[in-house]
């Protein structure tokens, strides 16, 4: 069930228009309700799917005059934060195109510990 949830949240957040492209997860929770002999396993599968479907976008609405209140604040740093996301992308480019990808990620997790309690 909480994979319901967490695949429902992640198409909400990134948006999905399109009905009939809505994925394996979906299709399998459609798959079980239609083939249980209860009826309730299958709602519960679906609501709990369209309710990770629609928190993102009631946290969205809910936060959107708190997050333009602060807009202000955040247009001052918002070109430092651009340029450091920059450095940081060709950073993880050039530790790809190098192989050098698990030696930096290593050495991240060497000098800033508290990454590995992240994921």
């Amino acid at each position: 069930m909480r994979e319901s949830c967490e695949s429902g949240s992640v198409r909400g957040a990134r948006g999905n228009p399109c009905p009939y492209r809505a994925g394996p997860i979906l299709g399998g929770i459609l798959t079980v309700s239609a083939s249980s002999a209860q009826a309730a396993n299958g709602v519960l599968l679906l609501s709990i799917y369209s309710l990770g479907l629609g928190v993102p976008f009631l946290a969205t609405a809910a936060f959107t005059g708190t997050f333009f209140a602060k807009y202000k604040a955040l247009r001052r740093i918002g070109r430092p934060l651009q340029v450091g996301a920059g450095i940081v992308m060709v950073i993880m480019g050039v530790a790809i195109m190098t192989g050098n990808l698990s030696a930096f990620s290593f050495w991240l997790l060497k000098t800033f510990p508290i990454l590995a309690k992240i994921g």
